[in-house]
């Protein structure tokens, strides 16, 4: 059933509709427009590497990393968190070696970022 929504949210996102269909309680309870923005159509045979990427901060710093991250091209979305890690980012790159690249240059290089975790999303 999960897989279904996610294709769904994967066909509807980008659209007004989500919008629409949200208001209409459409969506499973816990589906946030944040959670439905994050889904989009890619054209078919764009070759994209997508990873969350799990990041701690030095203590009180995870609201400016977030924001920072945020304007990093190839970052879709940051979100401050509670738990042993302080910031999630969704990022793209065009492969592997992009999303090193993404990671170790831009991401671990912001101030503030002590630690990072890249948890790479599988399509199966």
């Amino acid at each position: 059933m999960a897989v279904r929504w996610a294709s769904l949210a994967n066909v509807l996102a980008g659209s007004c509709c989500i919008s629409l269909c949200a208001g209409w309680g459409f969506f499973p309870a816990g589906w946030s427009s944040a959670a439905l923005r994050l889904a989009r159509v890619k054209p078919l045979g764009e070759a994209v590497v997508e990873a969350y990427v799990l990041i701690q901060t030095e203590i009180a710093k995870q609201t400016r990393v977030a924001a920072e991250l945020g304007r990093i091209p190839g970052v879709g979305t940051a979100y401050v968190l509670t738990g042993p890690y302080d910031v999630i980012v969704r990022v793209e790159a065009a492969d592997v070696d992009a999303l090193g690249k993404l990671v170790v240059t831009k991401i671990q290089a912001v101030k503030g970022v002590t630690r990072t975790l890249t948890c790479p999303v599988l399509h199966l």
